[in-house]
């Protein structure tokens, strides 16, 4: 059902607990004293000139008569279906009357609609709750995996600097055993005489490649 739908039938149900049925039927009752009254009137009507009753009511005349069939009939619809709800409810159209029993239904209606907007703002909140746990979870696992990162992460800087280290000493090492093996290449073939007799002198060696 629509929105429209939902609505025109609040109004319909509200304009059955202003207006009862017995109402509508004692005012379809005057109009219907009033229509043949006009009608007593336009057939009343005398020869005189000045007498202009035919020419004045008689298309009112005419469309009142169609409305007040239309409107009987519609009424008799009413009062059928009205009986026929009753006793749908199990209820008894002659110790019920028609706006109090549109009250009772008026008022189950609303309850109705008051708990499915209740029942719709549970259910929002409740998916909202669910969301901010699913957030919250989130936070913490992803809070988790930073805590392990960081705990790792220095564990992994001591890796790090022992691999450094043990690659120096081998590459220093690797450095040596080339110096040394340079050395046993070479062979002393003179050494010059001090520059002077100082505190400080220079002498020159020269090697050769073996």
């Amino acid at each position: 059902m629509c929105i429209r739908d939902r609505y025109m039938g609040t109004m319909a149900l509200e304009t059955a607990v202003k207006v009862p049925i017995s109402q509508l039927s004692t005012d379809l009752g005057e109009i219907r004293v009033f229509t043949r009254d006009v009608e007593f009137a336009v057939k009343s009507q005398t020869q005189r000139p000045e007498d202009l009753v035919t020419i004045k009511f008689a298309d009112f005349l005419r469309e009142m008569k169609e409305k007040v069939e239309q409107k009987s009939n519609q009424l008799f619809d009413l009062e059928k279906l009205f009986c026929e709800v009753c006793q749908y409810f199990c209820e008894d159209p002659k110790d019920l009357t028609s706006d109090k029993f549109a009250g009772k239904i008026l008022k189950f209606w609303q309850i109705c609609q008051n708990t499915k907007r209740n029942q719709e703002a549970i259910e929002k909140k409740e998916e909202l709750e669910r969301k901010m746990e699913k957030n919250k979870t989130s936070k913490q696992q992803q809070q988790s995996q930073d805590t392990k990162q960081e705990e790792e992460s220095p564990n992994k800087m001591e890796q790090l600097r022992k691999q450094l280290h043990e690659k120096f000493l081998q590459d220093k090492l690797t450095k040596n055993q080339g110096d040394q093996d340079s050395k046993k290449d070479l062979s002393l073939i003179h050494i010059s005489e001090p520059t002077r007799q100082a505190e400080i002198s220079y002498a020159v060696f020269c090697l050769k490649k073996k």
